[in-house]
Order: C-alpha cells, then structure tokens, then sequence
C-alpha cells in the first residue's frame, strides 16, 4: 500500500485556502525522498524563513526536532549577515536573497553554518529558486558540511608538508616517476648529486635529465638497461652500484609505488653516495692485506733470524767444548799458546757476529718506533771511509773481492761517525755478498754542500723493478735461501739516510752488477725536541 506523500507546511487541521495553499503547494517536496537524502536540504519562503528541513539538515545544525529550525531566519543561521560577522555576505550577494530575488542558482563553495551552541562550520551552499506561476515563492538550500572535507584537505596537506620535509631533509638524491616513466618529482640532493645544471631543473624534461646522468656514468649502457628491465618489471624492487666517471660511487635503490589495493603508480628511486665508504673499505681491505703480509714476513723473519743466530751460537759452543776437552786431558796438563789463541780468536769472532746481530735487532726496533737517535759530531768524511774500509778488507779478501778506495780528499762536516760506519758496513758486506770474487770499489766526492759515497760491486746486479723494493723491510731481489741474512741491511741503511737528511739510489754497474750512492748533507739537519723538553 502507498504512503501519501508528505507536504511542505501541511498543517493537521487540513487544507488551507487561497494564496496560502498556493504558496505551500510550489514548496512541496517528497518526505521520503528526503529523508533518503544524504545532505541537508531545506526550504525557505519569499523572507528566508525556513519552512522545511530533512533529517540530514537537522543532524547538520545540530536539532533532533523540526521545530528547531521552523521559522528561523536562514540568514542568520547559515552566515550570520545579524550577528555583525565581519565575513557575512552583503545582502546583494546572499545566496538566498540571490535565489529569491533574481532567480539566480547560487553556489558558493565556503559558506559558514551556526549551530545552537555557537560553533561556526563550513559548508558547500547551492541555492535553488522555487516558483509557482511565474512567482518565486521561495528557495530550496543544499547544503554539503565541508568540515570533513577539510579536514582530509587539512591532513593530505600535512602529509605532503610532512613528506616534502623529509625528502628535501634526506641524505639519498630522491626521484619520483610515473607509471608512464614520466618524471614527477626529485629533491635537492638528487640535483645537487648528479649536478644537474638549473635550466633542466626548470624544464623538468625527461629526456634532458637523462642524458645528463648517463654522460657521467662510466656504464651507461648497463645502467639503462637496468632500468628498462625494472620499468618492464614493475613489481620487482632492486639495489646496485653505479660508478661515476669522477671516482664517485652511488647506491642505487628502487622500488614500486602502489595502492593499498595494488594498483601501479610508478617508481621511486634512491641514489646515496657512498664514495667515502667505498674508500674507507679499500683502506681497510689495504691494511688487513698489509697486516697478512706482515704476520707473513714476521714469521719468515724469525725463521731466518733463529737460523742467524743459532749458527755461531752453536759454532761457539764447539768452540767451547772443544776448549775444555783439551784442557781435561790429562796428558797434555799445558795448552799450546798458538792453539789457544786461535780458539779465543775464533770465540771472538762469534761473539762479535752475534753482537752485530743483536745491534740489528735492536735498530729495528728502534727504526720502527721512530725513535733512532743520532749523536753528530765534526769529522773528516774521507778519513773515516778510509777507516771503516781498512776494518772490511780482511772479510772482502776472503770473498776473492779485490778493494778500490778513492777517498783521498778531506771533507769536512757534522755526522753521526756510528752511523755512517754503519751505512758504509752494510753496503760493503752487501757488495761482498752478492759479488763474491769481483772487484769492489768505494769513492766519495764532494759537490754542492753535499757528500757522496758510493760503493760499486760487479755481481749479480738488481734488477730495475726491484731498486726500489730492496730497500724495504725483509725485501731482498734474490731469494734468502740463497744468500742468507735478514732482508734489512739496506732497509737499515736507508732509514739512517732519510733520518741524517740525505737519499740513496741503485744505478746499473756498467758490465753488471750494482752502484749504491749515498747523499748526505754536510750537516745533519736539526734534530725535534724530545716530547716533554723545554
């Protein structure tokens, strides 16, 4: 069975007569449908008297009863044109007075609304002129609560203030691109990573921006077809390194933007410089590579230097026993002195090797804590050549190596006298080392506030790969199986050079073997205060 429609101003008493009826008849709208609707709607008559209101009107202003609002003057509830609102509409341009004056259908997107408890709202107004007759007799208002809209508006402006903050806050260089591979969006550090020159910023052009990146990569082939590969795959998310012609490294990070339902946007993409990290793991992979191949030499160090050592101390122990057998015989109560003395000789000889040894191990310590100390006193260079020299010809006679001295010049100046005899010692048992049975040649020359010694063997030479290698610790151009020793004379000997202000070079002997040439300031450079001196 159908219900009677409602009537706009129907009263229970029945029908009105006349004018009345006919004016009530032109506002007449559908209760139920009404009551369906999801806005307010009201209707007013020619004074802007409301006349009628749905439920969601009644729930807007905040009544529970129809008679809240019947009778009320709009103007005063829907902009409070009374109420000397600053922000009220002038009569002339009142979306009711618009409608019932001109029969003009107003909308006005931000109108306000005053509840009972004097909270303003904001809503969407639309005025509608209602007419019977060629008459306007009233207006039907349509009215939408914007609150919440502008709340959303409110929060999804937050959320992009929120964002912008962070991506321009961002240490990554972040760019945004549509699903189309259109460039949306990229921050500051993006540009300020890749450099790219403010005329592209502006035009924001695809093609401008990558042919910029790709003219600074050193695989830009790869590095486009990385990204081909991710725009065909839209799901998948990827990580790599790209490397820039200027040494830079960049971590790459990329993933899909999506819907809460899946629905494909586009990408995002994150690019980190990471140069500094890179080198701080090249460091790092240097030194434990370093640290290896110490642990190695140490080893092969001590192996050699047990060996060094434990053969004159096991000569010396024969030495010994040998001594005290000669003595407990009891038929030769009397040791010949010629025998003696050559045994004594001979334990003196050891002891001198093992001091020489334990001296070496003593400047490696020293030379490695930087705490080598230098004693410079006035002395004639040649002199003290010539010296040292007379104190190795019996050990390079042994060796069948002939010895040429040019020294005969006075050359005054300020050295540590140990050790340049220290210097001139280790190139001299090099040189009778490696050129056993050929002739050996020391000269010194003076030049330019410079000395110069040089000590030249015929041997096996080294090679120019390795001059300078030889001169580090434990390094030798030929294998210590062979020639025996700690690899360190000359490393010993460079160090004491560089520390008294001088250099020393390996040039070829012409017909083979090697030139060692020292160069050493008249004087030794002044020394650095100890820490703590005054």
């Amino acid at each position: 069975m159908m219900r009677s429609p409602n009537k706009i101003g129907r009263s229970a008493a029945g029908p009105r007569e006349g004018g009345a009826a006919k004016a009530e008849a032109s506002l007449e709208i559908s209760g139920e449908v009404l009551a369906a609707i999801g806005v307010a709607v009201l209707a007013v008559d020619h004074k802007g008297l409301c006349r009628h209101a749905n439920p969601a009107a009644l729930t807007l202003f905040g009544v529970s009863e129809l008679g809240g609002l019947l009778g009320k003057d709009m103007h005063d509830l829907l902009h409070g044109r009374q109420s000397g609102d600053p922000t009220a509409h002038s009569l002339k341009e009142c979306p009711i007075n618009r409608a019932l004056e001109r029969g003009a259908v107003t909308h006005i997107t931000r109108e306000a609304v005053t509840l009972p408890n004097g909270e303003r709202i904001e809503v969407e107004c639309r005025a509608y002129p209602m007419s019977r007759g060629g008459e306007i007799s009233g207006a039907a208002l349509v009215l939408t609560d914007m609150s919440a809209h502008r709340r959303v508006e409110e929060e999804n402006l937050f959320r992009k203030v929120l964002l912008d903050a962070q991506s321009e806050a961002s240490i990554d260089g972040i760019l945004v691109v549509s699903s189309d591979t259109k460039m949306l969006s990229f921050n500051r550090r993006f540009v300020d990573l890749w450099g790219v020159p403010q005329h592209i910023v502006e035009s924001r052009s695809d093609e401008l921006a990558l042919s910029w990146v790709l003219q600074k990569l050193q695989d830009p082939q790869a590095f486009t077809a990385k990204v081909a590969h991710l725009y065909a795959h839209p799901d998948q998310e990827s990580r790599d390194l790209i490397a820039l012609k200027d040494g830079r490294f960049f971590d790459r990070y990329s993933t899909p933007v999506k819907s809460s339902e899946g629905v494909y946007y586009g990408r995002v993409w994150f690019f980190r410089d990471i140069t500094d990290l890179k080198r701080a793991e090249a460091e790092m992979s240097r030194l434990y590579d370093e640290a290896q191949k110490a642990v190695h030499l140490r080893d092969e160090f001590l192996s050699i230097a047990s060996h060094e050592l434990r053969t004159p101390l096991t000569a010396l122990q024969l030495a010994t026993q040998s001594f005290l057998r000669r003595i407990a015989k009891s038929e030769a109560p009397e040791i010949p002195t010629a025998w003696a003395k050559e045994r004594v000789t001979g334990v003196l000889d050891l002891l001198d090797r093992l001091s020489t040894l334990i001296d070496t191990l003593l400047d490696i310590s020293r030379l490695t804590a930087g705490r080598l100390v230098l004693t410079p006193e006035t002395l004639d260079f040649s002199a003290l050549v010539r010296e040292v020299v007379g104190r190795h010809e019996e050990q390079l006679s042994d060796q069948g190596c002939a010895l040429t001295v040019r020294a005969e010049h006075e050359i005054m100046g300020c050295w540590d006298r140990l050790r340049i005899e220290q210097i001139l010692s280790n190139l001299l048992s090099n040189a009778s080392k490696y050129g056993a049975g050929k002739p050996v040649e020391v000269k010194v020359e003076h030049a330019a506030a410079q000395v110069h010694l040089s000590v030249r063997d015929q041997g096996i030479g080294i090679p120019a790969g390795d001059r300078k290698r030889v001169f580090e610790r434990f390094e030798r151009a030929v294998s210590s199986y062979e020639y025996g020793g700690f690899g360190l004379g000359l490393w010993i000997v460079s160090e004491i050079v560089k520390a008294m202000g001088g250099d020393i070079n390996i040039d070829e002997t012409p017909g083979g073997g090697a030139t060692f040439t020292v160069s050493l300031p008249l004087a030794l450079p002044e020394l650095a205060p100890e820490p703590g001196a005054t």
